[in-house]
């Protein structure tokens, strides 16, 4: 998980500096949420800011990486910022929605991976979401490729 927690890290950093932050209507109301994007070779996520701050992750992978121990065509979320907010995970490929989320666990808590094969070349849709109770902030939906 360190390697997950590292990465990320990393990433937002990058994403950041590289000026690609989408910013969404904020669930809190004295809160500014941002997502930012990033989508290396066959993997990808999408970071979830809280007025700067790292507050969680969804990140895909689609093809396994067995030294890892980390399966393809597999997604997961991760909270990271003890706010009482959690992080749901989407993925939509026609009809298809899978889901994976850290309600009902205390931060910094990551889901277990969200699995099942998809075709090869199938386009998948990947969304984050920044939840409590009802209320939800979800950022633009990232396309990519299964």
């Amino acid at each position: 998980m360190k390697f997950i927690q590292r990465a990320t890290t990393l990433l937002a950093a990058t994403t950041l500096a590289a000026g690609t932050l989408v910013a969404g209507a904020s669930p809190a109301s004295a809160a500014s949420i941002t997502f930012a994007y990033d989508s290396p070779n066959g993997s990808g996520q999408i970071v979830v800011l809280r007025d700067g701050k790292h507050a969680g992750y969804l990140y895909w992978n689609s093809d396994p990486i067995p030294e890892l121990n980390w399966p393809g065509d597999a997604f997961l979320a991760s909270d990271g910022l003890a706010d009482g907010y959690g992080i749901e995970a989407h993925l939509y490929s026609g009809t298809l929605h899978r889901m994976a989320t850290t309600r009902g666990h205390d931060a910094p808590y990551t889901s277990p991976w969200t699995t099942g094969n998809l075709p090869e070349g199938e386009m998948v849709l990947l969304q984050v979401c920044y939840v409590k109770g009802t209320s939800s902030n979800c950022s633009n939906t990232m396309l990519k490729h299964a």
